[in-house]
C-alpha cells in the first residue's frame, strides 16, 4: 500500500472516530443540559437530576457531577459552540489532527482462517487491556495498545505502537475475543458473514451503550529529561467500552 492510499484509509478510519453520537454529545451536553434546565438556573442539583435521570440512568458521583458542572457552565459562555454546525465542523478539523498519529503507528494485516469477523455502525476499536484505569481514564489512539479496523469477514488492520509484522494469521480465540470488542463498541448494530450467523448470536449486545462520562483529574507534563511536573487539574471526559 503508498502513501498515498494509507493516508486516504487514514482519514477514512479518523472520520469512523469522530462521527459518533459521543463525539457530539461532548460539544452538545451542555445544550442538552439548558434544554433540561428551562428557566430554571443550572447548579450541581439540576446537573445531578439530569444525569442520572436522562443522561447516565443512574446516580452520578458528587466528583462526575462537579465536573459536568464545570464543563457546562464553560460551554454556556458562547452560545456559538453549542450547534449542530459547530459539532459537525469540530469533527471534520479533528481528522486532520488524528490522521498523522494513525500514520505513525505501525500497521498489521490479520488474516482469519474462516471469514467470522464481525463489524458494526462504530466500526474502528480503540483498544487497551482491561485494568483499574478504566474506572477513571479513557483511552483514545494515543494511549491505545491497538486500534482495530475490519476491513472484511477475513481480514482486518491493526494498529499498534510497536513494530509487528506486518501480516500474520489470527486464531478463532482472537477472533472472538476482538468480536466482544465490536460488539461493545458499537450503537445499534453488529454484521457479520451471512454465511456464519452464529457469531452475531455469539456476542449480546448491552441494552444500552456507554455514554460520555466527566471526572476532574491531575495533569502532569512530561518533560525532555524525562521527568514529569503537575501543571493543575484538568477536566477529563471518556466514554468507556464497557
Amino acid at each position: 500500500m503508498g502513501i498515498s492510499e494509507r493516508t486516504t484509509l487514514a482519514a477514512f478510519m479518523a472520520l469512523q472516530l469522530t462521527r459518533t453520537p459521543e463525539q457530539r454529545g461532548r460539544v452538545l451536553f451542555a445544550k442538552d443540559l439548558a434544554a433540561y434546565a428551562g428557566a430554571r438556573e443550572i447548579d450541581a442539583v439540576i446537573v445531578a437530576e439530569y444525569l442520572e435521570r436522562v443522561h447516565l440512568g443512574f446516580q452520578p458521583s458528587d466528583s462526575e457531577v462537579s465536573a459536568a458542572l464545570d464543563l457546562a457552565q464553560v460551554a454556556l459562555r458562547d452560545p456559538a459552540v453549542l450547534t449542530n454546525e459547530f459539532a459537525i465542523r469540530l469533527m471534520l478539523e479533528s481528522v486532520d489532527q488524528l490522521v498523522p498519529v494513525l500514520l505513525d503507528r505501525h500497521w498489521t494485516l490479520e488474516i482469519a482462517r474462516k471469514p467470522r469477523l464481525l463489524t458494526s455502525d462504530h466500526p474502528l476499536v480503540i483498544w487497551r487491556k482491561p485494568s483499574r484505569r478504566d474506572q477513571y481514564e479513557g483511552v483514545g489512539i494515543a494511549n491505545a495498545e491497538e486500534i482495530r479496523f475490519p476491513l472484511d469477514p477475513g481480514k482486518q488492520l491493526v494498529l499498534t505502537p510497536t513494530q509487528e509484522p506486518p501480516v500474520r494469521p489470527i486464531e478463532p480465540k482472537r477472533v472472538r475475543a476482538c468480536n466482544a470488542d465490536v460488539a461493545r463498541g458499537c450503537h445499534r448494530f453488529i454484521v457479520g458473514h451471512p454465511n456464519w450467523p452464529r457469531r452475531l448470536r455469539e456476542v449480546p449486545l448491552a441494552p444500552k451503550r456507554p455514554v460520555i462520562r466527566f471526572n476532574t483529574g491531575p495533569l502532569y507534563e512530561k518533560r525532555p529529561d524525562g521527568t514529569t511536573v503537575y501543571r493543575g487539574e484538568v477536566l477529563h471526559t471518556r466514554v468507556p467500552r464497557r
